[in-house]
C-alpha cells in the first residue's frame, strides 16, 4: 500500500484535469489508500455513460489503478481490462482497464514512461481517459493487435496449462470429455494443473507434459468435464458470459450445444451423487487479433453441485435433463487461466525450437558448471543430465549458484532441484558420481556434452570413450584468476584430446609464469580449487559468454572450434583466439 501522504502529494496533479471530478478525496479503505471520482468523456455509448464513477487505488507508484464504482459506472468488460463483476467486500467492481497497453492502442503518442512520483500519477489519469474514450467509441481493439483473452483478476486459484500449437490438436478427435487436474502451489499462489483428457468413453486422449515440477504436484478429487468449441465463447463487448444462459446461447450460436454435451457428460453411467466441480472449455485464439488461430486456451469455470435423484424429477435421462436445466442458471463463476508452455512464458528470451528438443549432459556442478545450468534451463532447455560426485562446501558459496541450504549436498543433486524450480517444462537427470569408464555411457542418449569441470582426466575420458552417435561435445575452463576463458568444441562420436591438448595449451599455459611469481601450483589446465582465485561476477561472466558460444554453434555446428578471450581491467572482453577447424 502506497503511504498515505504519498497519495496526497501526488493527489494535487488531478486539479488540472477539468474531465475528472473528485467525489471522496483521499482515504484509507479496507487497507487500502484510494479516492473515488467521476470521469466525463466526449461522448456515450450503451456500454459507456459519459459520465462515470471510478475509484482510484494506490497500491504503490509503479501501480495506480482505477476499478468502476459499483454505481453510476461500466458494468461490461472491454479489452484491455479486467473481467468487471461485483466484489463481495469492496466498494468497487473487478473491472480494471489495463494502462499498460503499447501507446497507439490508446491513440496516444510515443511517450516515455515517467519516473517521479507526480508525473506517473499524471501519466495514468491521460491513459485513462484515452482508454475510456476509445471504450465509448469500440476503438479499443485492432487488427493486428495482439489477441488477448478477458483477464481474471480477483480468482482463489488459476488454472494453468500448456498449448504450443494448434496443430497439437491434429490427431485429437474427440471434441469432450472427462479430465484430471493436479494441485501445486507456493506460499504465494495455488494453482490448478491441467493433466489429462480422456474422451466420453474414459479412454485418454492426451499427458499434459510437464517437468520435474510434476513431482510436486498433489491429486485433486473433483470430477473435471471439458469441452472444446470453434471459437472463444465472448460477447460483446469483450467478456466471458455471465451467467449459464448467455454461455449456452453463445456457444449455440458458433454450433455448439454445450447443454446437451454437458447433460452427456453428467450423467456419467447413471452413478448419481457426483461432485463435478468445474468445467473447461478449449477454444482456437489467434496470436494477433483478426488473424488466424494458432493456439489453444483454456477456460475454467465452477459447475453447480450436481446431486440427483432430487424430488419433483423423474430418475431416468428426461428427468436429470430437467433437473440439469434448473440448476444451470444465474452467474457463472470463472477461473483466472494461463498458458505455461515455453512458447507463451519465454518470449523474453528463448533458444530456437531445434534447440530445445536437444538433450545436454554436464559434466561438473561446480561453479562455471552450475551457472551453465542455470542459464541453459533458464533459456528454454529441457533436458539436461548433470554429473558430479562432489559435494556443496562452504569454500563453494563464494561464486556457486547454490545455497547454505545445500551445503553437504550432492552437487549434481542439488543442481537437477533448483533447475526443477526454473522451470515448468524442464527435466533434469542427476547423476551423483565422477565421469568414470563405467558411468560415461551414460551420455550416449544426449545430443550435446559440455565438460565445465577444467580437469585433464575427464578429457582423457572423453577421449577413450567412443559414443553411440555423433555428439557436439564442448570443452570450457578459465585461465588463473578466471581473467581468460577458452573453450575447445568438436563434433564427433570421440574427443581427439591430443588435438585438444595442442589447440589449447598455449593459452592456458602462458599465465604460468603469474602462477609461479605467486607460489601457487595450478593443479591442471583450469583447475578449479577452492585455492583458485577468482569471484563470482568473472563466473558468471564466463558461463555466460560459453553459453551464448554454444548456443550460437548449434544453430549450425561446426566441426571444430577453439576459442578463447581475455578480460581487461574494465572488464571488456577481447577475442585472443577464433579459430574453426
Amino acid at each position: 500500500m502506497m503511504n498515505l501522504d504519498d497519495a496526497r502529494k501526488i493527489r494535487a496533479a488531478i486539479d488540472f484535469y477539468p474531465e475528472y471530478k473528485i467525489i471522496e478525496d483521499i482515504h484509507v479503505e479496507n487497507d487500502e489508500v484510494l479516492m473515488r471520482v467521476s470521469i466525463t468523456i466526449n461522448s456515450n455509448s450503451t456500454f459507456v455513460p459519459k459520465v462515470s464513477e471510478w475509484y482510484i487505488v494506490f497500491k504503490s507508484i509503479d501501480d495506480i489503478s482505477f476499478y468502476p464504482a459499483k454505481e453510476n459506472s461500466i458494468i461490461v468488460t472491454f479489452p484491455h481490462q479486467a473481467y468487471n463483476i461485483d466484489l463481495h467486500g469492496r466498494c468497487y467492481r473487478s473491472g480494471k482497464p489495463c494502462l499498460d497497453i503499447p501507446e497507439h492502442v490508446l491513440n496516444l503518442p510515443d511517450s516515455y514512461y515517467p519516473y517521479s512520483m507526480a508525473s506517473r500519477f499524471e501519466w495514468y489519469l491521460e491513459r485513462m481517459l484515452s482508454w475510456l474514450n476509445d471504450a465509448a467509441s469500440n476503438n479499443l481493439l485492432k487488427v493486428g493487435d495482439p489477441f488477448e483473452v478477458p483477464i481474471i483478476e480477483f480468482a482463489k486459484y488459476d488454472l494453468i496449462y500448456k498449448e504450443t500449437n494448434i496443430d497439437a490438436w491434429s490427431g485429437i478427435k474427440c471434441r469432450s470429455g472427462y479430465a484430471t487436474l493436479k494441485l501445486w502451489g507456493n506460499n504465494n499462489a495455488g494453482y490448478y494443473v491441467l493433466d489429462r483428457l480422456y474422451d466420453k468413453d474414459k479412454v485418454l486422449s492426451r499427458i499434459v507434459n510437464w517437468g520435474d515440477i510434476s513431482n510436486r504436484f498433489v491429486n485433486f478429487d473433483g470430477d473435471i468435464i471439458w469441452i472444446t468449441c470453434n471459437q472463444i465463447p465472448i460477447i460483446e463487448p469483450w467478456q466471458y458470459p455471465k451467467t449459464w444462459e448467455e454461455l449456452i446461447s453463445a456457444c449455440k450460436n458458433q454450433g455448439i450445444d454445450i447443454f446437451n454435451i454437458m447433460q452427456v457428460l453428467l450423467w456419467k453411467d447413471r452413478k448419481y451423487m457426483q461432485l463435478f466441480s468445474h468445467l473447461l472449455i478449449g477454444c482456437p485464439i489467434p496470436e494477433r487479433y483478426g488473424m488466424e488461430n494458432k493456439v489453444y486456451c483454456w477456460l475454467m469455470c465452477d459447475i453447480p453441485r450436481v446431486v440427483f435423484p432430487r424430488s419433483g424429477f423423474r430418475t431416468n435421462v428426461s428427468g436429470f435433463r430437467s433437473y440439469l436445466r434448473s440448476i444451470l442458471k444465474g452467474q457463472i463463476v470463472w477461473h483466472k487461466t494461463e498458458n505455461w508452455d515455453d512458447s507463451a512464458i519465454r518470449t523474453r528470451g528463448m533458444v530456437q525450437d531445434k534447440l530445445r528438443k536437444l538433450s545436454v549432459a554436464i559434466i561438473g556442478a561446480g561453479a562455471l558448471g552450475g551457472f551453465v545450468c542455470e542459464l541453459l534451463s533458464r533459456q528454454g532447455i529441457t533436458k539436461i543430465k548433470v554429473i558430479d560426485g562432489d559435494n556443496l562446501h562452504v569454500g563453494n558459496l563464494s561464486r556457486h549458484i547454490l545455497t547454505m541450504s545445500q551445503i553437504e549436498s550432492n552437487k549434481a543433486k542439488a543442481i537437477a532441484e533448483r533447475l526443477s524450480e526454473n522451470s515448468p517444462s524442464v527435466k533434469v537427470e542427476s547423476i551423483d558420481e565422477y565421469l568414470n569408464p563405467s558411468n560415461i555411457a551414460n551420455m550416449d542418449d544426449c545430443d550435446v556434452i559440455v565438460d565445465c569441470t577444467g580437469n585433464n582426466e575427464v578429457v582423457d575420458l572423453l577421449a577413450s570413450h567412443e559414443f553411440k552417435t555423433i555428439k557436439n561435445i564442448y570443452v570450457g575452463a578459465f585461465n588463473y584468476g578466471a581473467t581468460g576463458f577458452a573453450f575447445y568444441k568438436q563434433k564427433a562420436n570421440q574427443l581427439d584430446s591430443k588435438l585438444f591438448y595442442e589447440k589449447t595449451s598455449d593459452f592456458y599455459n602462458h599465465a604460468l609464469d603469474t602462477v609461479k611469481e605467486k607460489g601457487l601450483v595450478m593443479e591442471g589446465i583450469g583447475c578449479y580449487h577452492p585455492v583458485f582465485p577468482a569471484y563470482e561476477s568473472d563466473v558468471a561472466l564466463w558461463a555466460s559468454v560459453f553459453v551464448k558460444e554454444i548456443v550460437k554453434d548449434l544453430e549450425e555446428p561446426a566441426t571444430g572450434i577453439i576459442k578463447a578471450f581475455e578480460q581487461s581491467s574494465n572488464g571488456a572482453i577481447e577475442v585472443c583466439i577464433d579459430e574453426t577447424f
